[in-house]
């Protein structure tokens, strides 16, 4: 029985990480009627939880330029089960400026995606 036990503490303990996953894209677009950058991150969670779930969501999302952050957004949940989108001022930039845009997953995991801002495609 004490065996069995700590089989299955050893299965959940080494599980639970494999349950949990980085996002599986991040891009942006230049909004320049609102002169903002969307970011859209592709992450898939529960269907049915994702209103209720606090354990596995996106959890920040950083625009950095050229190695620096410029702005950031946390949230405490995911509202829907597979997009999260963000809204950010464009930042004082250069066209040849660096832009890195790092999604975070509340697991700890990340995904960043780096572009020239002079290679945002505009927003539709």
């Amino acid at each position: 029985m004490n065996r069995l036990i700590l089989y299955l503490l050893l299965f959940f303990m080494f599980a639970t990480p494999a349950f949990a996953h980085p996002p599986s894209s991040v891009t942006a677009e230049d909004d320049k009627a609102k002169n903002e950058i969307v970011v859209i991150v592709f992450h898939r969670i529960s269907t049915d939880r994702h209103e209720k779930d606090r354990t596995h969501f996106i959890k920040e999302i950083d625009l950095e330029i050229n190695g620096e952050i410029v702005d950031s957004q946390t949230f405490n949940y995911q509202n829907h089960p597979s997009i999260v989108r963000a809204r950010f001022s464009m930042p004082k930039h250069e066209n040849s400026d660096k832009l890195v845009i790092k999604a975070i997953c509340s697991t700890g995991s990340e995904l960043d995606n780096d572009i020239l801002i002079s290679n945002l495609p505009a927003y539709k």
